[in-house]
């Protein structure tokens, strides 16, 4: 309806409802109970804390409202209210928490020098350009100072944690040939969440196959 979105901003707790997430998690993660070790993370609004959810922590039932959890991004979808807690989008406060991944890693009994960590991002992490001339006005200041911080924020996390754990493996950075960024994604609908879901796994085998064919044309020249 005619403003629509002004109103939502005002008068509801969110753009979007998150309701056709849970029945689309639902159909996507089946009913046979989990196959590998979870690590999810999100913010509770309420404390600004950061909660950490495990396959361990959290029902495969209740995993679809985990899930929405750590995904319930602020302004177009509302706070996700699960295990005593308001549940935010983990970005609030860390933008590629591997850190979760770690330290489910490490509670398995798993040593740092035994963890491999491949990383895919659904949309690029951001780039700064060159400018020609400075900008020359506040607008364009603003806009610059908008455009620098989006590329540090989006891999300063992800880097951070890479130099505190150098022992681990991190094998690949892989960013998804099928970009995230449009307003398509935040309906949850299984149409549009299931090609973006097959384009990433697609992705991460090329990536796999190219490493093994690095490796076997590498064993080539050695032998």
């Amino acid at each position: 309806m005619p403003g629509g979105i002004v109103i939502a901003l005002f008068e509801e707790r969110s753009l979007y409802d998150t309701t056709p997430a849970i029945a689309t998690f639902g159909k996507i993660f089946g009913t046979v109970g989990y196959k590998k070790h979870v690590a999810l993370s999100a913010v509770d609004a309420n404390t600004g804390e950061k909660v950490y959810m495990t396959d361990e922590t959290v029902p495969f039932n209740e995993l679809p409202t985990a899930v929405l959890g750590s995904a319930s991004v602020p302004i177009a979808f509302p706070p996700t209210e699960y295990g005593g807690h308001r549940l935010m989008d983990g970005m609030t406060a860390y933008n590629t928490d591997v850190q979760a991944t770690i330290d489910r890693c490490k509670e398995l009994g798993v040593e740092e020098e035994n963890i491999t960590i491949d990383v895919l991002s659904i949309s690029d992490p951001g780039t700064v350009t060159q400018l020609r001339t400075s900008p020359h006005n506040a607008i364009l200041n603003f806009r610059r100072q908008r455009e620098i911080n989006s590329a540090y924020h989006g891999t300063d996390t992800l880097e951070s944690t890479k130099k505190f754990h150098p022992k681990i493996n991190w094998r690949h950075d892989i960013i998804q040939s099928k970009k995230v960024g449009g307003f398509n994604e935040l309906s949850f609908e299984q149409d549009v969440v299931q090609p973006l879901i097959a384009t990433g796994k697609q992705d991460a085998l090329q990536a796999l196959q190219a490493m093994e064919a690095a490796q076997l044309v590498s064993s080539l020249f050695l032998s």
